[in-house]
């Protein structure tokens, strides 16, 4: 399992660009500037920002409908600057902003924390999978001489019946 160690933007300036840039959590980092916004939601990353004043009415539902639908279930971070704010059920999964002039000071500290989230979720996940590996095998072996002895039941109930049958001259 890979991860992606992105930040992605959409509707920030130039400036504001390298400015994300300078404060990428890591060196491994890359920035992804989007052109669209399908693009900062589709392509992977540990933090978006959104400047959601470059963002039509559309584009600004198709945010809310996705992470309505997720609730939450996600591992990056979305930082989302200006207006149209999200609604009131989706704050405590953005962090939401004026400008971004307000996170200027913090912006640092807001891509670690990012990262670090992210780390976690993706650590657990490895984890969980590996787990799972280890799990599937015996498992596999449980279901399949269930599987057997279910099939040796249903045999032995058949020939049960076909002897009572018989007994009875085929009467049942």
């Amino acid at each position: 399992m890979g991860k992606d160690y992105r930040v992605n933007t959409f509707g920030l300036t130039d400036e504001e660009n390298a400015l994300v840039e300078e404060n990428l959590p890591t060196r491994i980092y890359e920035l992804y500037i989007a052109d669209t916004p399908t693009d900062v939601i589709a392509i992977g990353c540990d933090a978006m920002i959104v400047n959601a004043a470059a963002l039509d009415q559309d584009s600004a539902d198709m945010f809310f409908d996705l992470y309505s639908q997720v609730d939450g279930c996600t591992n990056e971070t979305v930082i989302w600057l200006d207006e149209p704010k999200p609604p009131k059920e989706l704050r405590k999964f953005f962090k939401c902003y004026d400008s971004f002039d307000a996170i200027k000071d913090k912006l640092k500290y807001l891509l670690l924390t990012a990262h670090s989230k992210s780390k976690k979720a993706h650590e657990y996940s490895e984890k969980l999978v590996n787990g799972l590996k280890i799990l599937a095998p015996q498992a596999s072996r449980h279901f399949h001489a269930e599987a057997i002895g279910a099939d040796r039941a249903a045999v032995a109930q058949r020939t049960a019946l076909y002897r009572c049958s018989a007994s009875n001259g085929g009467m049942d």
